[in-house]
């Protein structure tokens, strides 16, 4: 995938995140009603990820460029916000501790950023897929927005919403989603 690929993902994605969380009367008007956003860049260090044809295209090294513009285009847009990272390098982070960093700082929203891979050349291999931990709340709330809008705007197969028991979002107690922002190898 290219950068300015994965930037038109982020911007849908970015649109997304404004609609869900708009700003309201309840609080001042001075932003979402959100304090804290925890982005989780997946992988990283002795964990690459999917593999790239080259070591700086493995997974972990997308989903970290990906995250930082991600929290970025947040501050720009919602300066109140807190953007919190679970890695700013290429360091391993044990998984529970990707969501102990999420609760150790109060975040009203986690969000885990991957990135699809496939092997072969399978073509048919494309599209977005958004995970969350069980149904019903502000999770799959989300996740159901980040689809509406992103399918349409992308043209890429709509890889649904599916729940899993991904320990990153299931050790976290507030609305989390873990996001596979397509395939990279395709």
């Amino acid at each position: 995938m290219t950068s300015k690929r994965c930037i038109y993902h982020i911007f849908v994605f970015l649109s997304v995140f404004s609609s869900f969380f708009p700003v309201s009367a309840d609080n001042d008007g001075r932003g979402l009603g959100l304090k804290t956003v925890v982005i989780d860049p997946g992988h990283g260090g002795k964990d690459p990820g999917a593999l790239g044809k080259t070591r700086k295209t493995d997974e972990k090294h997308i989903v970290l460029s990906v995250s930082r513009k991600l929290g970025k285009m947040i501050n720009d847009a919602y300066p109140d916000v807190k953007v919190v990272y679970t890695r700013s390098t290429d360091v391993f982070v044990e998984l529970k501790e990707r969501a102990n960093v999420a609760k150790r700082n109060k975040a009203d929203l986690f969000i885990s950023i991957h990135a699809n891979a496939h092997t072969s050349n399978w073509n048919n291999a494309n599209g977005w897929g958004i995970f969350i931990c069980g149904k019903g709340g502000k999770a799959e709330k989300l996740a159901e927005s980040i689809r509406k809008v992103s399918i349409p705007m992308l043209g890429i197969r709509d890889r649904g919403v599916k729940v899993e028991q991904f320990t990153v979002i299931a050790k976290t107690n507030m609305p989390a989603v873990l996001v596979e922002h397509a395939f990279y190898t395709n």
